[in-house]
């Protein structure tokens, strides 16, 4: 048995699964939102976060319209980490993402921010907050 854990439970479960959970918050932003999907990975065969988000980049060309890599954010984080971002097209509207990934001892967390392209800048502003303030806790 292994322990999985969230803030509001915890339980134990037959050894063997894969955390792949996902939180996504979202906040109003004048007649849109914006959004932050937080993601863990421990796969076993999980790559480096600079190795995850060259393949998922190329993914990424492949699937969304008009895909623009951006200037990635700049965040100076004590955990191995990069960061992407890039603008795209869906559902009729221009669209922006930042993501980050790091590597927090055995998984992966995806943050992954979202808003239409007019807000990029405020889709910045919400990773770099999450990115700053972030604090590990023993697992």
């Amino acid at each position: 048995m292994k322990s999985y854990w969230t803030d509001e439970l915890q339980a134990e479960l037959p050894d063997g699964f894969v955390d792949r959970s996902t939180h996504i918050l979202e906040w109003p932003h004048g007649t849109d939102s914006l959004s932050l999907a937080i993601q863990r990975d421990t796969s076993r065969d999980r790559k480096t976060p600079s190795a995850l988000l060259t393949r998922a980049q190329q993914e990424f060309e492949r699937r969304f319209a008009h895909f623009t890599l951006e200037e990635p954010p700049t965040l100076e984080l004590a955990f191995e980490h990069a960061a992407v971002a890039f603008r795209w097209k869906g559902d009729g509207k221009a669209l922006f993402q930042a993501q980050l990934v790091l590597e927090l001892g055995d998984r992966l967390i995806i943050a992954t921010a979202s808003g239409v392209a007019s807000a990029s800048q405020a889709v910045r502003e919400l990773l770099a907050a999450f990115a700053q303030s972030i604090e590990a806790r023993a697992q």
